[in-house]
């Protein structure tokens, strides 16, 4: 991965290892149970600069960042539909987002109308990553919040 991102942090970023974490937790994710297959879209909620992008796009799959920051691909507007079609997304993602959302149950909802029936969305928050190396991210987390 190329230049300084959250995914590829700068030696003296104060956060360099839990980013790094961070990054290998979700790469063995994808690889492991989530496995984005090429041509299918990866929708991730909340993804400020995009810094995981390389990640699903290295395995074939199209990338559509949704943030409120007007920079993203798709502008969120709490409490308002996202501007992509239901059952548009293969995995819809979200890392480090939710504990700035305010309607969690707008939000996940949003995540469930872009999925396509049967799958689940996948969450991260790095202070599980950070905690220690037994304690694994809850990637099915959004299944049980949206069930």
């Amino acid at each position: 991965m190329e230049g300084h991102t959250r995914a590829n942090p700068t030696w003296w970023d104060h956060q360099r290892h839990s980013l790094i974490r961070l990054r290998r937790q979700i790469e063995h994710e994808l690889d492991a149970r989530l496995r984005p297959r090429a041509g299918d879209v990866v929708v991730d909620m909340g993804c400020g600069d995009m810094p995981y992008r390389p990640l699903f796009e290295a395995r074939g799959a199209r990338y559509v960042g949704c943030d409120i920051d007007s920079a993203a691909q798709v502008q969120i507007t709490p409490g308002m539909p996202i501007a992509l079609d239901d059952a548009c997304a293969s995995l819809v993602v979200s890392f480090q987002v939710l504990e700035h959302v305010w309607d969690l149950g707008w939000y996940l909802a949003e995540c469930r109308r872009l999925l396509r029936p049967g799958r689940s969305p996948a969450a991260l928050d790095a202070r599980h990553v950070a905690l220690s190396p037994r304690i694994r991210p809850t990637f099915d987390a959004g299944r049980k919040m949206v069930s």
